[in-house]
């Protein structure tokens, strides 16, 4: 049963009671259910400092606030730089979606999140990192399941770089449906450099070129599937190339749409 149609105050306690009847016409003695706080502030987003180790990485933060059903935790997240996927740092789970929802006074984000699922205190280590780049952030959520915004994404290099000049080339989701997501490729660089990233078509035609001035560690570039003119390319198989430093690197990308 779904009841709608009335506001929900937030700070307020609310209870449902329910009787039954009978097909005689008798009724069951009220049940009432135990108390549900309603709380619709948004804590605040938490600004944690990361120190990298060899495989691992240190948060330390200030405590947040929450509302008026206080605060659950932290959802602590990390991502690699080869696969743009969030983790959750505690279960080593694919983190959970973070949903909208309206509140009287504005929306409000939410996530289907348990104490299983957050870290408490203001101090945690996220161990068995693989090397290379790692991006970290965290949220606050309160017992009420209202999630913060993200924290400033961090960025940190654990073990040390590969020699080559261009590693670790890859696209990710490969292939990629144009219509309503994008490519990003990723590669790894050992030192500041500019590259050079250009997509062909199977019959070598040039389709799209970025330049950029890549950084030591991941570096991303997103396709959209357009061409230099904007336009939307034809489904099937192109050809990206990456050079630098007189490195070259080529990576298949598939377009379905």
């Amino acid at each position: 049963m779904r009841a709608t149609g009335f506001p929900l105050l937030s700070g307020t306690t609310y209870y449902v009671s329910v009787k039954t009847r009978s097909s005689f016409g008798f009724f069951s003695p009220v049940g009432t259910s135990i108390g549900v706080l309603m709380d619709f502030a948004t804590p605040a987003a938490p600004e944690p400092s990361v120190s990298p180790g060899q495989s691992s990485v240190l948060l330390s933060w200030t405590p947040v606030l929450g509302g008026a059903s206080g605060l659950m935790g932290y959802l602590i997240e990390y991502r690699t730089g080869e696969r743009p996927v969030w983790i959750n740092a505690k279960t080593k789970a694919v983190a959970t979606g973070i949903s909208s929802a309206r509140a009287a006074g504005g929306g409000i984000s939410v996530a289907a999140v348990t104490a299983a699922d957050v870290v408490t205190g203001t101090l945690y280590q996220v161990n068995d990192l693989p090397s290379g780049t790692v991006y970290v952030r965290m949220r606050a959520v309160t017992n009420a399941g209202v999630v913060s915004e993200p924290s400033a994404v961090t960025k940190v290099i654990l073990g040390a770089l590969p020699k080559d000049a261009i590693t670790s080339v890859s696209s990710y989701p490969n292939p990629f449906d144009s219509r309503k997501e994008r490519a990003t490729i990723h590669f790894v660089l050992p030192a500041n450099a500019d590259v050079s990233v250009k997509i062909f078509s199977i019959f070598g035609r040039l389709v799209k070129e970025f330049s950029l001035a890549g950084v030591a560690g991941s570096n991303e570039v997103k396709w959209d599937g357009s061409d230099q003119d904007g336009k939307q390319v034809s489904k099937g198989m192109y050809v990206a190339v990456l050079e630098s430093g007189g490195a070259k690197s080529v990576l298949r990308i598939g377009v379905i749409h």
